[in-house]
């Protein structure tokens, strides 16, 4: 659907492309969601590390980039340098993901991942994935991300709606997911599979409000709108024809139309 209406003022205006990535670093972290369902060894360890963060990066790399190009072109005091070149915004964004895979690296060669025995109240045995203290730069690297884009954002408040995204919910959302888990897998007497299945719920309300607030809410008001211009173009109809009472019932379809628009 958004290649279809990258046309549209709402989608071309948020930059069809980083949309895309957005889109990919969704199912990235869906991806993500499907390796915790495995029982864990190092390798997949890795993988958990690095799917999630470039899951990361892609999404809210991708905000932040088209923030900041919004924030040059309207906020910015040099008139003469408007906006950013595309090639730097994909390099920003290869540059965060790197910035994870690069430390992933260092742990790799370091042996700095590990798996360590936990038990169920049954005595049951699971492998939990013992990161590294370092795990934490991460962390605050992707907080930092998103106290950028808040700033930003708040810069470009006063810009028209169809060149933004709506950042605060889903960031807001992260953010508490984050810490939830965080806090969730430091409890070592906490059942390591409770400990997956948090996060995997985390992730799919992360992802959810994502979905909702960058896409369906544009594609909802796209309809909307071709609602609209189908009616005016009904009731253009009618008038050229000379009929008043289909002409009537025409001017109170949009008025019905207009007030759940307006009511939402």
């Amino acid at each position: 659907m958004t290649l279809n209406y990258k046309n549209h003022p709402l989608i071309k205006g948020g930059g069809v492309e980083f949309l895309i990535i957005i889109l990919i670093g969704l199912i990235v972290n869906i991806f993500n969601t499907a390796l915790l369902t495995f029982n864990k060894t190092k390798i997949l360890c890795y993988l958990i590390y690095l799917v999630s963060n470039t899951g990361f990066s892609f999404v809210f790399g991708s905000i932040f980039v088209k923030t900041y190009r919004i924030y040059k072109i309207f906020c910015h005091r040099k008139k003469l340098e408007l906006g950013i070149r595309i090639e730097m915004m994909y390099l920003i964004i290869i540059l965060m993901t790197l910035f994870h895979w690069v430390m992933s690296l260092g742990w790799f060669i370091f042996r700095k991942i590990d798996t360590k025995i936990n038990n169920t109240a049954d005595q049951k045995e699971f492998l939990r994935c013992e990161y590294p203290i370092s795990k934490n730069l991460s962390m605050l690297f992707n907080l930092g991300i998103l106290m950028c884009e808040f700033v930003l954002s708040y810069a470009i408040r006063n810009v028209e709606r169809k060149y933004k995204e709506a950042l605060a919910i889903p960031a807001y959302v992260y953010i508490i997911c984050t810490l939830l888990v965080n806090i969730m897998n430091n409890q070592s007497v906490l059942n390591v599979i409770i400990q997956d299945y948090f996060e995997i719920v985390g992730t799919i309300v992360n992802t959810s409000v994502i979905v909702h607030y960058l896409f369906l809410r544009k594609f909802i008001e796209i309809h909307r709108r071709k609602s609209l211009e189908a009616s005016v173009s009904h009731v253009k109809i009618f008038k050229e024809g000379g009929s008043f009472n289909s002409l009537n019932n025409s001017l109170d379809f949009i008025r019905s139309n207009s007030q759940k628009y307006l009511n939402r």
